[in-house]
């Protein structure tokens, strides 16, 4: 695992700069070329690689990717904004593909074809519409390329619920502990009695019940659709460079001043422009409230899970196994502690992690830290999913390390969320810009985080969470293509 950054003086008006983020993905040899003045265009060169990379086309049929945005900054001020693509006229290498979405915030890089191992993609070339993003000719602009891990899930029916009668699981109408199926994006009603309704136990805290309907709307993103989601959990190192592009009134409304608070790092030094620093960029960043989470995921063109999402996330298509946590069973190590080697470093490792059926995770006492993300996976020679403490698509750290809200279906605001992304700007104040997201201040809270004692299970509803830094709140986020 390593951080890389660098500054690359270029001739004629640029100069560019790169960032790289989480579990030893890198972006390096960023150029500018090829400006077309007459459609108001450079080629953003670069190279990008990152380790343990696959794609398949049986049982998960997923992949993992890079989600690659573009931010630029008119020197000397060093407040970044963020830079519209064209759809087309980018350059993919042999062995990947390009996916631009439809509103040319960024690009997923992945596989073209199945395999697993590290990828390095060299000589990338996004088509960076200068004229849209505001930049005249002859401007001189300097470049940062930022690079984030994501793993793909498919489209496709699954299930909520886990079949049990606890943690206000959902379930299919009034019988407790059956499943319910989620077999398109069309709306849904909540609560009730009927089988073909998404229900839960009733407990004063959604407001559906047997006796009460609500309806979950056809916009809400519910799994069923295709997504990319995080394939770790916001790191220090991620949210510094996030930090470090953003005015001082921004940047100071964003940063958690938690540093030496249960193994938090993140600090101010005051010193352009690296402002913000942190020593231990790999590891997941606690102290996240919801405002924290929402601009982060408006600025990197991301946005927040549902807790529909998050299921899926974690169980894929696979049937329901009772009280199972993120990979796939309800096996999982007890609170014997876990030691660790190389603390706070790229490389930490838990060295007496879980090498059998039992799923490895962090949640007990002992540690009371986050960890590094992925740290399970490396920790094992050949790990199985449980090993990894992996999700069905290959994401880490679904169950324990640090908290993760999801947008609720059990309040009015959480079922107005319709999944518009961020647009990469935020307002002057530091928040999050989308109008649609201003509204959620409760979420459901997922997975637990460490110190929490009781791991809790993928269907787990009970938590609630509002707008609070605590020493385990983080956060993932996800993207529709």
């Amino acid at each position: 695992m390593k951080r890389l950054m660098r500054s690359v003086l270029l001739p004629l008006v640029a100069t560019c700069s790169l960032s790289a983020w989480a579990n030893n993905i890198q972006v390096s040899n960023v150029t500018l070329t090829g400006q077309n003045t007459t459609n108001n265009t450079w080629q953003v060169k670069f190279d990008v690689s990152w380790n343990n990379s696959w794609r398949t086309s049986t049982l998960e049929s997923n992949w993992d990717a890079a989600w690659i945005f573009i931010k630029f900054r008119f020197p000397p001020g060093y407040t970044y904004q963020h830079a519209v693509l064209n759809a087309a006229g980018h350059v993919n290498p042999a062995g990947s593909t390009l996916a631009v979405p439809t509103d040319q915030r960024g690009a997923f890089i992945f596989r073209s074809a199945n395999g697993t191992g590290n990828v390095n993609y060299t000589n990338v070339e996004l088509q960076w519409n200068y004229g849209v993003s505001g930049v005249a000719d002859g401007d001189a602009v300097a470049v940062s390329v930022q690079a984030i891990e994501m793993v793909y899930s498919p489209q496709g029916a699954f299930w909520v619920g886990d079949g049990s009668a606890t943690g206000n699981a959902f379930n299919a109408g009034i019988v407790a502990g059956a499943p319910f199926q989620v077999t398109s994006e069309g709306a849904i009603t909540l609560g009730g009695i009927l089988a073909a309704n998404l229900c839960a136990q009733n407990n004063g805290v959604d407001d559906f019940d047997n006796s009460t309907l609500q309806t979950l709307p056809a916009a809400f993103p519910k799994g069923y659709q295709a997504f990319y989601a995080m394939k770790y959990e916001i790191t220090m190192g991620q949210y510094t460079d996030f930090l470090n592009k953003q005015t001082p009134t921004q940047a100071a409304a964003r940063f958690p001043n938690q540093s030496g608070n249960i193994g938090h790092t993140i600090t101010n030094t005051g010193t352009a422009p690296t402002i913000y620093a942190t020593t231990t960029p790999d590891r997941g960043c606690n102290y996240l409230d919801l405002i924290d989470l929402f601009a982060y995921a408006d600025w990197a063109a991301l946005r927040p899970l549902t807790e529909l999402e998050y299921e899926k996330l974690c169980r894929g298509n696979r049937p329901v196994v009772s009280g199972e946590f993120a990979w796939g069973t309800a096996f999982i190590r007890g609170t014997t502690l876990y030691t660790y080697a190389n603390e706070g470093s790229p490389n930490e490792t838990a060295t007496n992690p879980e090498t059998g059926l039992l799923g490895n995770a962090h949640y007990a006492i002992g540690t009371f830290r986050p960890l590094r993300v992925g740290l399970f996976a490396a920790s094992v020679v050949t790990p199985t999913r449980a090993n990894a403490g992996a999700g069905y698509s290959g994401a880490m750290e679904l169950t324990g390390n640090l908290t993760e809200p999801c947008i609720w279906v059990g309040n009015t605001p959480g079922r107005a969320f319709t999944g518009v992304m961020g647009d990469g700007n935020l307002s002057t104040a530091g928040a999050a810009n989308v109008t649609a997201w201003s509204a959620i201040v409760t979420v459901k809270v997922k997975g637990a985080g460490f110190g929490t004692f009781q791991p809790t299970s993928v269907s787990d509803r009970m938590a609630t969470g509002t707008s609070a830094q605590f020493e385990n709140s983080g956060g993932r986020l996800c993207r529709t293509p």
